[in-house]
């Protein structure tokens, strides 16, 4: 728990036990190395309030978390691969942005909300779990040969403004809307969503 001083983990870690950041201060949360459990699914929750939250080491590379939790945070930025059973954004006021896959292999899937999102990698939920992706105030942009997947859980993209959508893979349902934009096709002539 800080109030002053950003959180700075440059170091690998290992977490032995769930643990929960918060940052009071708005000066944010940043990993330079790796995370991962010790063995046992362990749950990391970070609430950074008015701070942003990096993530420049692969997390759950080597043993994969339980749950990864944002409960609060300005932007965030995700610059290496994550694995955990379920990824969650609850809130946000910045915007989110997906360089590297990020993978949630429990029931939990994937939600990420925030005010918008940029997304340059994949974000893969296994099985039945639901894949959503939410901006609150802007618009929601997938690059070009991106790819959002799952197995035959739900897809949803739903964009306070305008969304550019690339490649939606399911055999569930698939929802998108653009609350006050236009749904565009960042794919060019492949496909841009595949379910039953």
């Amino acid at each position: 728990n800080t109030a002053g001083n950003t959180m700075a983990f440059n170091d690998a870690l290992v977490l032995t036990q769930n643990v929960t950041l918060t940052d009071t201060g708005g000066t944010g949360v940043s990993f330079g190395g790796t995370v991962d459990s010790d063995g046992t699914p362990r749950t990391l929750t970070i609430a950074a309030g008015s701070g942003d939250v990096s993530f420049g080491g692969a997390v759950g590379a080597t043993a994969a978390l339980g749950e990864l939790i944002l409960s609060s945070a300005h932007d965030v930025a995700v610059n290496a691969t994550v694995t955990a059973a379920g990824v969650t954004q609850t809130t946000g006021t910045g915007t989110t942005t997906i360089n590297a896959t990020v993978t949630a292999t429990g029931a939990t899937g994937i939600s990420l909300t925030n005010a918008a999102l940029s997304q340059n990698a994949g974000l893969v939920a296994t099985g039945a779990a639901p894949l959503s992706v939410t901006t609150t105030t802007g618009a929601i942009m997938m690059a070009g040969g991106t790819s959002s997947a799952t197995g035959s859980g739900a897809v949803s993209y739903t964009a306070a403004t305008s969304a550019a959508l690339a490649s939606l893979v399911t055999s569930g349902n698939v929802s998108l809307t653009a609350g006050n934009g236009a749904i565009a096709d960042a794919n060019g002539t492949a496909t841009n969503v595949a379910a039953s």
